[in-house]
């Protein structure tokens, strides 16, 4: 390789490094999560296909009922335009058409909103309308059709932090672990 190619493995760093990556904050990668007066760890795990890809929450098992589903299903900020672009997409077709592109739509009702501050589904409906007069219907919204990295994965652990068990549903865990 080092004769014919001497060059061949040499690289510049923009050829390593995603455009817009200098964009990228501490803010939008966070490492706890903050719902009221509990501050929970996060953790990131880049593996397609598994269970826990993407955002995983970790609960110890004493504040687990403590926790509400509410705000998460935001995502964090460096995921959440993704998952607004995974929302709109997952429309059926003739809803879907009226906001084409969806990245574009995605952009501005991230300007336009506070996040956390109601339901998800809550503010993208009521935006959705403002921008374009077209109302979409709850039942419209297919989580189903979401990527799996796009939803927050919840992990009670015990005073040890080893794993009690680990679900996308903080009510399946919560019943699970009743008692």
């Amino acid at each position: 390789v080092s004769r014919e190619t001497p060059d061949l493995l040499n690289f510049e760093k923009s050829m390593l490094i995603k455009e817009g990556a200098e964009k990228i904050s501490k803010l939008d990668y966070p490492n706890f999560w903050h719902q009221g007066n509990l501050k929970l760890r996060l953790s990131y795990q880049f593996e397609p296909g598994a269970d826990a890809d993407g955002v995983t929450v970790h609960i110890p098992l004493p504040l687990l009922n403590q926790v509400e589903e509410s705000g998460f299903e935001w995502q964090i900020p460096g995921l959440r335009r993704e998952l607004i672009i995974a929302l709109i997409k997952s429309l059926p077709k003739p809803v879907r058409r009226n906001f084409v592109p969806a990245p574009n739509y995605a952009e501005a009702f991230l300007g336009r909103v506070t996040p956390l501050e109601l339901p998800l589904l809550d503010s993208l409906e009521r935006e959705l309308r403002r921008m374009t007069g077209v109302t979409v219907d709850r039942e419209d919204w297919h989580w189903d059709q979401v990527p799996d990295h796009l939803k927050i994965t919840f992990r009670v652990v015990d005073d040890k932090n080893k794993k009690l068990k680990e679900g996308r549903s903080l009510q399946d865990l919560k019943d699970a672990l009743k008692g």
